[in-house]
């Protein structure tokens, strides 16, 4: 990490109690509820494409890209010019019922050009575990259409990431994102109706001299063998 201009003031303001830690309002997303002081935290701005300063005046590169959001980096004329004008022009507007906008319409069209599949329909959310949510809601909306009520499980992957919400987390095969919401009655995550198959990292869970293929082999026929069992008719996503 390289040094950068950042005052002793600067950095007192950015780790006080005002900002971060217990009696702080701010409450991280993934922060534990756990007695005791709470882990130091990194508080940051931003400084060119692809760094950020920390409240010690560290200069970091911000490998992960923000929430991998930020590929472009922080600092494009282009995009910050873009956002004014849209500011200006209407800052926001929901798109509930029959209600929309410009940019909007601008930007779905653009999206089903882009994308190399034969898509009608294009939906924004907030975030990766509400487009999760919705894409499962979707597979359950569908399948009641069709008169297929029971079509509603969904078969993941072990060690898979989809989202934190209670359908995302579900999808999702961590077990750091299942305990602690359960009671005497009612289990942890994943909801019922969600079901983990092993994970694809031949590195990590690949038997004793399995090569690729036999690998790539047992994984799929686990995965026929998990439907088969659930019944192909209550299965409506992979």
């Amino acid at each position: 990490a390289q040094r950068s201009p950042f005052s002793r003031a600067d950095a007192r303001a950015l780790s006080s109690p005002s900002n971060e830690g217990i009696g702080a309002p701010f409450l991280h997303a993934f922060a534990k509820a756990s007695p005791g002081a709470p882990p130091a935290a990194v508080h940051v701005r931003q400084d060119g494409a692809c760094y950020v300063i920390d409240q010690d005046g560290n200069r970091l590169l911000d490998g992960l890209a923000g929430l991998w959001s930020v590929s472009l980096g922080y600092d494009q004329p282009r995009l910050v010019e873009a956002a004014a004008k849209q500011m200006r022009t209407l800052p926001y507007y929901h798109s509930f019922w029959n209600q929309g906008h410009d940019a909007g319409y601008k930007l779905a069209e653009e999206l089903r050009e882009f994308i190399p599949l034969p898509i009608t329909k294009v939906a924004f959310t907030g975030g990766g575990s509400d487009a999760n949510d919705t894409a499962v809601k979707l597979v359950w909306y569908y399948n009641n259409a069709l008169g297929r009520a029971e079509k509603k499980k969904v078969i993941a992957r072990t060690k898979a990431y989809h989202g934190v919400t209670a359908l995302a987390a579900s999808c999702s095969g961590l077990a750091s994102l299942h305990s602690g919401f359960g009671s005497s009655t009612a289990p942890n995550a994943p909801l019922a109706g969600f079901i983990h198959v092993s994970c694809p990292h031949m590195y990590r869970t690949a038997l004793p001299g399995e090569g690729e293929e036999a690998f790539a082999a047992r994984l799929a026929q686990e995965l026929d063998e998990t439907i088969q069992r659930e019944g192909p008719d209550t299965v409506g996503a992979l």
